[in-house]
């Protein structure tokens, strides 16, 4: 998008997208969909699901994965150290830097971290 030229990884653009719009509700009633089914997913997994809107449940998957994530970290370190990786990535920052100056975190323990929910039912 004009906000990060296309510099953010999917997962962030998608997450914060669904966490703006209110989607949660959304998300958790489409868990629904996948009884029985394994809910977490990888960075990986996530960021090709995203990638291939074709597989509609899969894409739906990798939205709720991308959604928790970044409600996780808007959360815990606050919705603006979110926003000003945003800002830099659209400044032309990298991404791994722009999360490392931010979060004082390399850009794959961040990930790891924001990734650390479990989906219990």
């Amino acid at each position: 998008g004009r906000l990060t030229g296309d510099r953010a990884p999917g997962w962030l653009r998608h997450g914060l997208a669904s966490l703006l719009s209110d989607e949660d509700m959304v998300l958790e009633n489409q868990l629904n969909e996948f009884p029985g089914e394994k809910i977490n997913m990888t960075l990986d997994e996530m960021e090709g699901a995203l990638n291939n809107t074709s597989d509609k449940k899969y894409y739906r998957l990798a939205l709720y994965n991308a959604f928790r994530m970044v409600r996780k970290l808007a959360a815990e370190p606050g919705r603006a150290q979110l926003l000003e990786v945003i800002r830099l990535m659209g400044e032309g920052t990298g991404k791994a830097e722009a999360f490392q100056s931010v979060y004082d975190k390399t850009y794959e323990e961040l990930t790891a971290d924001a990734l650390d929910f479990k989906v219990n039912r």
